[in-house]
């Protein structure tokens, strides 16, 4: 894996006049509301269903499944059924993690890491009639272990009530592996017959572009309707596979699954270094290069390092989850998977507290802000439609969306690049109310920080990098 109460002056006038232009709706007619999401999570000392609460209880609709071959083929199919039952009683879908077992790995240098192990019989036909081709009423072959395991995940999550989990439960998302092109830093990807990937260990970029291709046929024929992506590190990576001469990704492909991580601020994450906005530009752009019509884009890893209630770090962290959501949402993403749930984790990003050490049912866990922060999130965001960046200077941001009750929001923040105490004054075009002023806590407390029941014209807002939402009373 790679790499709050705040104090802050929010100065209202009365409130405004000025109409606001309508909703653009452009890319967003047609698209399924946003998800937020949320990486899953297993510790040895905590029971499954433990983790699921903390799942369940974060509100996301869209959190990210892991379904592993290695335990298919020993038997245990419903692995992933409770998580996916609970998505879709949440009113969403869980996004799967299509993967296998880890191997140990030894690299060309001597040093030694672990990695997924890749399956074997990929370049075996995909179908018994000795074809890549579903013809004639051809079956899965079952010398290519990809194309029936992938096939059989499908099918089970397909609700179609044939062959289905206990109470056919959805998933309509289905990611291909896990950073299969991750290199150490500062190697970045270039030649595709590298075979030293940890996660794509002795295989080439040619054997990651048939795992794709196998995938989207066995999957499009256990569903038409399932959608398929690709989960990779670097836009490097999904040149190479755009390229490939045998198999070329964007024929194998509806959607794909970057991770973003720009830095310890809530702002870095968004939009410097690698964060959400950069890598989904990067992305996008190799599709742009090619002339290729865009797919989807989902962000499953993005992440903050957190710290105890009301500290810098929690502050951060909890700006963060709800930027994080806003931000990928405001550029199409269908979701930003949170990492990480609990901590112990890469950079302490779990939204609770190191759980190594608690009882098996996680009594006495230290929810962070970060926690509450992603429970707001969902109720404001899940479903959220029509967004849109409203112009207010560089020193902060501010988006308007509807919500899934058609209610207008406007959310808005200053850049935290000078840091935690950062403040800014924004001017937002708002129609004349009545309006709700939301804060990051709305998930404990239950209730507006304030209800504006007017309006005047030229009211400023004083932000601070802690985001607050204003919400349509009706």
């Amino acid at each position: 894996m790679p790499p709050m109460r705040a104090q802050y002056l929010i100065a209202l006038a009365a409130a405004l006049l000025l109409l606001l232009p309508p909703l653009a709706a452009g890319a967003e007619e047609g698209r399924e509301g946003y998800r937020v999401g949320i990486n899953g999570a297993y510790l040895p000392n905590l029971k499954q269903e433990t983790i699921r609460k903390w799942v369940r209880e974060t509100g996301a609709t869209m959190p990210r499944v892991g379904m592993r071959m290695d335990l298919f083929q020993k038997g245990m199919p419903d692995h992933p059924d409770a998580m996916v039952r609970d998505a879709a009683a949440a009113g969403g879908s869980a996004l799967a993690m299509l993967f296998n077992e880890h191997q140990d790995v030894t690299r060309p240098d001597g040093t030694r890491d672990q990695g997924c192990r890749p399956p074997e019989g990929l370049w075996e036909p995909v179908f018994d009639n000795g074809s890549d081709e579903a013809k004639g009423g051809a079956k899965i072959n079952p010398r290519n272990e990809w194309a029936v395991f992938v096939s059989a995940m499908v099918e089970r999550y397909d609700g179609d009530g044939v062959g289905d989990a206990a109470g056919s439960p959805v998933c309509t998302y289905f990611s291909v592996w896990n950073e299969p092109d991750w290199l150490p830093w500062p190697r970045r990807p270039k030649d595709p017959g590298d075979k030293t990937m940890r996660n794509w260990f002795g295989r080439n970029y040619a054997d990651l572009a048939r795992l794709a291709f196998v995938s989207y046929r066995a999957a499009k024929f256990a569903n038409p309707s399932a959608k398929v992506g690709m989960q990779l590190c670097f836009n490097e990576s999904l040149g190479l596979l755009l390229d490939d001469p045998k198999h070329p990704l964007a024929k194998n492909c509806d959607f794909i699954d970057f991770h973003a991580y720009g830095g310890k601020g809530s702002d870095d994450n968004c939009f410097r270094n690698d964060g959400i906005v950069p890598v989904w530009k990067q992305m996008k752009g190799e599709y742009e290069r090619r002339k290729l019509p865009l797919p989807r884009f989902l962000c499953t890893e993005s992440g903050v390092g957190g710290g105890l209630a009301g500290s810098e770090k929690g502050r951060t962290q909890a700006a963060a989850v709800i930027k994080a959501n806003v931000v990928g949402a405001s550029v199409g993403l269908v979701t930003v998977c949170w990492y990480a749930l609990v901590d112990p984790s890469w950079e302490n990003m779990g939204l609770i507290a190191d759980a190594s050490k608690l009882p098996p049912d996680g009594a006495r866990a230290e929810r962070r802000d970060a926690y509450t922060a992603l429970q707001t999130a969902s109720m404001l965001l899940n479903g959220a439609t029509e967004f849109e960046e409203i112009p207010v200077g560089q020193a902060s941001h501010a988006y308007r969306f509807r919500d899934r009750k058609g209610r207008q929001v406007v959310v808005t923040w200053a850049d935290d690049a000078k840091g935690v105490d950062a403040g800014a004054v924004v001017h937002l075009p708002l129609n004349n109310g009545p309006w709700e002023r939301i804060e990051w806590d709305f998930a404990a407390t239950g209730v507006p920080k304030q209800k504006l029941p007017h309006a005047s014209p030229d009211t400023d807002l004083t932000v601070t990098p802690m985001p607050i939402f204003l919400r349509e009373a009706r």
